[in-house]
């Protein structure tokens, strides 16, 4: 804007800054006059001589968007390309397909709306802002929110989360189809449902219990209660099951329970249970149990290797991984490098606090060796096999007893005599 004295009339209206109010408003110029700069260009017009170009007499205010409420997830939503390895390089089969949590972890932030302020020109004219609007994300029973809006899992289980419209944590989850490169690995605390096969390399975890409907075909089930599964098969091929296992047939698999095993039939299979009941035939591998194998057939008419062994304290192969990996957590612990080649120990050191720990390490295993020994023999008192129809090439196994068949033998129980500790067959009356 440029002022001169004379173009604003000074000489015929009062006072400077009454001139210049009345041209403002003559401009319709309303809002946001600058009180300050309007009194000084008003007391410089008294001065005819005066002119100033390009002088802010008055400013409007910029409109302020708002934000509507929203969810800041501190998880990864949706199934991911991968993961990435230390290496740099990406590990297909973590897809996170599943969000594994635990009662009280962290799922995220909610955001409060907030509303934006409305701008306003010179002139007067207000410019408007868009309404905000609350997240309309619905909370489900496994989410608790806390005043500051952080929420946090209820319960441990798997995070279900569909974008701005619901969030909860379950601790039961049913996978429509097969676990493969599609899906990935599926790890939870719970229980899963999997309608479809476990496929080679593909592993189904969770600290509940597990049913599939399809099979394990080449792929690891673990799960901390019980696994129903239709079929198991291929020698990489591995289900475990801290509670009970039902599997209608196993090949050339690895078959383990922390109680009762029921199985339909198997070739070549490697199982190891609490108790074992097949209601068809068991042919090939080895099966051991703590207390009880009964098996409907064993072995085959052409002699057939099958081995049978009870009174044998069951060890799952995870707790066998964990004890190794305590171990090797202390021995780093003790001291770092220790068993790396390139820091020249290699596992020599048996001084100091590294042959304390390894002294401490060799006195547990002989401990737990030793606690094997007593429930074996506590086992070898009650444990027995009892077959329908056994072929020749069977061999059983009672503690440190043990008996090859060289015949077929029908409806038979075999056990330990308690008094001289033989072995002992006896007819099973029907």
């Amino acid at each position: 804007m440029t002022v001169r004295a004379g173009a604003v009339g000074v000489e015929e209206v009062g006072s400077g800054e009454q001139v210049l109010q009345g041209a403002l408003d003559q401009a319709g110029v309303t809002a946001g006059v600058l009180g300050e700069v309007l009194q000084r260009l008003g007391r410089e017009l008294d001065d005819a001589a005066f002119e100033v170009t390009d002088e802010i007499i008055a400013r409007g205010t910029v409109a302020q968007p708002g934000h509507d409420g929203r969810f800041e997830p501190v998880f990864r939503a949706g199934i991911q390309p991968g993961h990435l390895r230390d290496d740099g390089s990406l590990d297909f089969f973590e897809r996170e397909l599943l969000k594994p949590v635990q009662k009280g972890d962290v799922l995220g932030l909610l955001r409060p709306a907030h509303p934006g302020v409305a701008g306003c020109f010179v002139d007067g004219a207000v410019e408007a802002v868009a309404p905000v609007r609350e997240t309309a994300l619905a909370l489900g029973p496994g989410v608790q929110r806390s005043e500051d809006g952080v929420l946090r899992a209820a319960r441990s289980g798997v995070v279900v989360y569909q974008e701005e419209t619901s969030l909860d944590v379950v601790d039961a989850h049913a996978h429509q189809g097969p676990v493969d490169l599609r899906s990935g690995h599926l790890r939870m605390q719970g229980s899963v449902r999997v309608k479809g096969d476990v496929t080679t390399s593909f592993c189904v975890s969770t600290s509940g219990d597990i049913e599939i409907s399809g099979d394990v075909d080449g792929g690891n089930v673990h799960a901390g209660g019980d696994v129903r599964v239709h079929g198991v098969r291929g020698e990489r091929a591995m289900v475990c099951a801290e509670g009970n296992l039902a599997v209608h047939h196993a090949e050339s698999a690895t078959l383990y329970a922390g109680k009762l095993l029921q199985l339909g039939e198997a070739v070549h299979a490697q199982i190891g249970a609490g108790q074992v009941e097949v209601s068809g035939k068991l042919r090939g591998g080895r099966t051991r149990a703590e207390s009880s194998i009964i098996a409907n057939e064993v072995g085959s008419p052409h002699g057939k290797e099958t081995e049978l062994a009870v009174a044998e304290p069951l060890e799952l192969p995870i707790e066998s991984a964990l004890r190794g990996l305590d171990a090797a957590k202390a021995l780093r612990a003790a001291k770092p490098g220790f068993g790396d080649s390139r820091s020249g120990l290699g596992g020599r050191d048996k001084g100091g606090k590294v042959g304390r720990v390894m002294a401490e390490l060799q006195r547990a295993e002989i401990e737990r060796l030793g606690a094997r020994a007593l429930r074996r023999a506590a086992l070898s008192r009650i444990a027995f096999i009892q077959v329908g129809r056994a072929h020749p090439g069977v061999t059983v196994h009672i503690g440190d007893r043990k008996l090859s068949l060289e015949s077929e033998l029908r409806s038979t129980r075999f056990s330990l005599d308690g008094e001289t500790g033989a072995l002992r067959m006896d007819a099973v009356v029907k």
